[in-house]
């Protein structure tokens, strides 16, 4: 059944990335992505709840899952839900920061047309068409929420901008998903400001007004 909009407040699954053997990326200031997506994740799960959504964590301890374990765990839900995959990035410039939010679009992906579509997969396409499109309504949401929040809190985030990207995490769950690079570990003062705790509560808060 296509679904154009969500009757009741959907399942919030969040994906803190990394973890275990996994580290991720590795910063300044002794930073660790696997680290901060975990503690970030937890402060979302928990203003989330505040808020009356159900919770489900991909991860919610120091524990390698694997990509695959993650998107089938988030499709074994039966109700409306959505993904917010947690991260943060890192580059060989360390003057470059800022907040990166991806989402699928339908023009990451080819059409071959062939004349023998049958109506399934007229719906099937349709039904993906859907999810693209409430995901980029998820992304641009919460990035510009997370932007407004932490500017008004006196931080520094610079807009880098709501992308698309074909991620495995993206791509394998059958729900509507974002990808969050909260922040480049390999500048300074963004690596510093991860780390803060005020800062992540910050964070939480916005990606939760950003879903409301």
């Amino acid at each position: 059944v296509l679904r154009t909009s969500f009757s009741k407040k959907p399942h919030i699954i969040i994906d803190c990335g990394h973890g275990g053997s996994d580290s991720g990326a590795v910063g300044l200031h002794n930073t660790v992505e696997k680290d901060l997506t975990l503690a970030l994740g937890k402060q979302l799960g928990n203003e989330l709840k505040r808020q009356g959504f159900t919770v489900v964590f991909t991860r919610s301890t120091d524990e390698f899952v694997a990509l695959d374990e993650r998107t089938f765990k988030a499709n074994q839900l039966c109700d409306d839900s959505i993904l917010i995959s947690l991260h943060a990035n890192k580059c060989s410039k360390p003057e470059v920061h800022g907040l990166e939010t991806f989402c699928l679009a339908s023009n990451l992906f080819t059409r071959k047309m062939t004349g023998l579509e049958t109506a399934i997969d007229v719906m099937l396409q349709a039904y993906d068409d859907q999810r693209y499109q409430q995901s980029k309504l998820l992304a641009k949401s919460v990035h510009r929420q997370i932007l407004k929040t932490v500017k008004e809190k006196g931080f520094d985030l610079p807009d880098r901008k709501v992308r698309h990207a074909a991620t495995q995490m993206l791509m394998g769950i059958k729900w509507p998903g974002i990808l969050i690079e909260t922040d480049y570990l390999s500048n300074p003062a963004a690596a510093a400001q991860l780390k803060n705790s005020d800062f992540q509560k910050i964070l939480a808060h916005a990606i939760c007004q950003g879903i409301k």
